[in-house]
C-alpha cells in the first residue's frame, strides 16, 4: 500500500490533462490541482496504508467537500472497491466524473475503465473513449493499452491499426504487461529501448 501513499502525494502536483483523443485533436486548457491541506490528505494516505479504511475515507470526504481534486478521486477509488465504505459502483462513477473533469488523469483513467467494462451498469465504450483518451494523451499506461484495444477493435473509434500498435508501444514501454503480450501476439516489436542492444 505504500504505492498508493506514493500516487496520492503525487497526485497533489500540478498536472496538465491531456489533449483530447487523436480524432478530435483539441486542446485543453491546464488545470492546477492544488491540495486544500496536505497534512491532512497525508494523514489519509497513512490510515489507507495502515488499513484504516474508514478512517481514510472520512479524511478524504472531507477534503473532497472542500474540492480537494485528488482526495475526490481517492473516494471514488474507495466506492469503488468498498473500502471503508459499502461499495457503490454507480456514485463512483459520479464521484470520478468531477476528479476527471477537473483534468485528473487518474481519474479519467479509472472513469474510462469502469465505463468500458460497465462496473456502474450498461458498457458505454463511446463515453469510456473520450475519458480514456485524455489519460492515454497524457502518458496513462493502462488507459493506452484500453485505447489501443479500442483502436484495433474498431469499437466506438474508428478502427487504426497504426494507431493501435503506438499505443500499445507507449503502454508497453511503461512497462504494462497486457501491452507487451498483446505486441508480442501481433509479432510487432516494442519500441526499440525495449528489444535491448543490437547484436
Amino acid at each position: 500500500m505504500r504505492a498508493f501513499a506514493l500516487a496520492t502525494a503525487l497526485l497533489c502536483l500540478c498536472v496538465l490533462p491531456a489533449p483530447a483523443p487523436a480524432q478530435e485533436q483539441q486542446q485543453q486548457q491546464p488545470v492546477t490541482l492544488v491540495p486544500v491541506d496536505q497534512a491532512t490528505f497525508d494523514r489519509g494516505a497513512a490510515a489507507f496504508d495502515a488499513g484504516r479504511y474508514g478512517e481514510a475515507f472520512e479524511i478524504f470526504s472531507g477534503l473532497a467537500e472542500r474540492g480537494d481534486v485528488a482526495a475526490t478521486r481517492n473516494v471514488a477509488l474507495m466506492l469503488r472497491k468498498g473500502l471503508g465504505v459499502a461499495k457503490d459502483p454507480a456514485k463512483a462513477v459520479e464521484v470520478y466524473r468531477r476528479a476527471a473533469d477537473a483534468g485528473l488523469t487518474t481519474a479519467q483513467a479509472d472513469l474510462g475503465e469502469m465505463l468500458l467494462d460497465g462496473e456502474a451498469g450498461t458498457p458505454d465504450p463511446r463515453a469510456a473513449a473520450h475519458w480514456l483518451g485524455l489519460a492515454a494523451a497524457a502518458g496513462h499506461p493502462i488507459a493506452q493499452f484500453h485505447m489501443a484495444r479500442l483502436y484495433e477493435e474498431g469499437t466506438a473509434v474508428p478502427q487504426n491499426q497504426a494507431l493501435a500498435i503506438k499505443l500499445y508501444q507507449a503502454s508497453a514501454a511503461s512497462g504494462d504487461k497486457e501491452a507487451q503480450a498483446r505486441l508480442a501476439q501481433l509479432g510487432v516489436p516494442g519500441l526499440p529501448e525495449l528489444r535491448g542492444p543490437k547484436p
